[in-house]
């Protein structure tokens, strides 16, 4: 059964220099353009949010998986342009150092040769967004309003769904 690739917007391109802008796609957690945060602003809330664009493409490719995944299994999966095995290598060490990630050594059976490292999910993705959410409302001046708008911000008027 082929897994469906996770998808990142600079995938894509990004809009002001020659790409589509694209929606974010599902688990994508990532935060404002980084000229939005200046030194001399309360950042927070990205602190809140936890996950880079990398980070982002990975634990989407780890809570769409069914099992323990490689790193060469996660590097196949993911589309995201810069893929190197070091990198998303490097990224899954840091995401299992974060928390989000859980390792250990692969079954010597499942793969010929030396044991590697394998990866899975430490949470399900609706645990971590109600994570996210939570910690992004403790940094909300009306955390009842911001729900609210969240919530049922999105609908046209008299609309019932």
């Amino acid at each position: 059964m082929s897994t469906p690739r996770a998808s990142h917007p600079a995938a894509a391109g990004s809009p002001g220099k020659g790409g589509t802008s694209q929606r974010q796609p599902f688990g994508m957690i990532t935060g404002p353009p980084a000229q939005a945060a200046s030194p001399d602003k309360d950042t927070a809330w990205l602190r809140a949010l936890r996950l880079g664009p990398l980070e982002s493409a990975i634990m989407t490719v780890m809570w769409h998986a069914d099992g323990w995944l490689t790193v060469r299994e996660i590097q196949d999966r993911i589309d995201y342009p810069t893929r190197a095995y070091t990198s998303v290598a490097s990224v899954a060490a840091i995401l299992e150092r974060k928390g989000h990630l859980r390792k250990r050594r692969s079954p010597a059976a499942h793969h010929p040769g030396p044991r590697r490292w394998q990866y899975h999910a430490a949470v399900p993705l609706a645990e971590h967004l109600g994570g996210v959410i939570g910690d992004l409302l403790h940094h909300s001046p009306d955390p009842a309003a911001t729900l609210w708008h969240a919530i049922f911000g999105h609908r046209k008027p008299g609309r019932q769904t």
